[in-house]
């Protein structure tokens, strides 16, 4: 089990990907994906707005 902060984390990022053109995503590497997939938070909500940029993002900052 991670560190409930990287469990976030986790989510965040693959909430982020949603956002992310497939072919982009096929190059990150599947045993990587399923690190994410298995350690992310079950019960952080994640609202993104695809239109902005990352930057502008109100991502956790810890």
């Amino acid at each position: 089990m991670v560190n409930e902060k990287y469990a976030i984390a986790m989510a965040e990022t693959l909430h982020y990907l949603k956002g992310i053109n497939q072919n982009d995503i096929d190059k990150i590497p599947s045993k990587f994906m399923k690190f994410l997939k298995d350690n992310a938070s079950q019960d952080y909500v994640c609202e993104f707005d695809y239109t902005k940029s990352l930057k502008e993002l109100s991502l956790r900052k810890d």
